[in-house]
């Protein structure tokens, strides 16, 4: 049996609307992260008593923690509950965290603002185990490979576009030409009242591409749920101590998440440590 193309597979109703709400998610999430770091480290903004030459590690911190917390949890809600409507509530979820995001930015509410980092790093969590138990659901057995790598590809596509465009949203201003107000890029570091255009971009940004995404997740075909007589467990540390273990005891499967976590890690450390090596060696800027 001949393996159906990447190229084809996209164009499969059954298959783009998860693509895309996976993909917005996924933007949306390195948008408003990169949009907070960028505008704290180069604002020189102190946050709960925490220096901005160290927010950047604490924001990626804070960000990665509910993965941990409650990625066991959104598994057992991914095999009780039909997936394409979990999938809808998790992104009505993300509409409402992006409205909370975009008051913190323009009221500059930054420990407000950490906190919905938190709440966008726990939806993504209970959406992760979805996002992976729902391919086989919604792809043949001969194009799971292809699914597969196509969600990796937009994923880090996502996150590479959603990194450069919140870097460069957030630092901008207006300035007055012939009358004109005209949107610029900030050659200096500035304080975030001197470019509410670049606040109130991302503000609109970021609620924009949730509700893009609630809307594409409304096309997803329906999924049914593979285990109804899962009892979900919301005490985060038992479900995720169990998944622990029994990864711990299958040799292959713990050196893989082993693997996968090197190298999550790994690139987390360099995004968290660019904006300050960026401002204090190379003495650049925002851009």
């Amino acid at each position: 049996m001949s393996e159906t193309r990447p190229k084809h597979l996209l164009l499969e109703r059954k298959y783009w609307p998860f693509f895309w709400t996976q993909f917005c998610g996924a933007f949306n999430d390195n948008l408003f992260k990169q949009s907070l770091v960028i505008l704290v480290v180069f604002s020189n903004i102190t946050v709960l008593g925490v220096d901005s030459s160290l927010f950047a590690s604490l924001a990626t911190a804070i960000f990665i923690l509910p993965y941990f917390l409650f990625s066991a949890t959104g598994g057992q809600l991914a095999d009780k509950y039909e997936k394409g409507r979990l999938v809808r509530w998790i992104k009505l979820a993300e509409i409402c965290i992006m409205c909370i995001a975009a008051i913190g930015f323009l009221t500059g509410q930054y420990a407000l603002l950490l906190l919905v980092l938190f709440m966008m790093g726990a939806q993504s969590a209970f959406f992760g185990p979805v996002k992976y138990g729902i391919l086989p659901q919604i792809s043949d057995e001969d194009q799971l490979v292809s699914a597969n790598a196509l969600v990796e590809m937009g994923t880090y596509i996502a996150i590479l576009t959603g990194t450069i465009v919140g870097g460069l949203v957030i630092n901008t201003k207006y300035s007055t030409v012939n009358g004109f107000y005209q949107a610029q890029a900030l050659g200096e570091s500035a304080q975030a009242t001197d470019s509410p255009i670049g606040l109130w971009l991302v503000c609109g940004g970021i609620v924009c591409v949730a509700i893009l995404g609630r809307f594409v997740s409304g096309l997803i075909v329906p999924c049914p749920a593979t285990d109804e007589r899962v009892a979900v467990q919301w005490d985060p540390f038992r479900p995720t101590t169990k998944i622990l273990k029994l990864a711990v005891s299958k040799r292959v499967l713990f050196l893989s998440i082993i693997a996968i976590s090197w190298f999550w890690s790994f690139g987390a450390v360099f995004l968290s440590v660019f904006p300050n090596y960026t401002e204090e060696i190379l003495g650049g800027n925002e851009q």
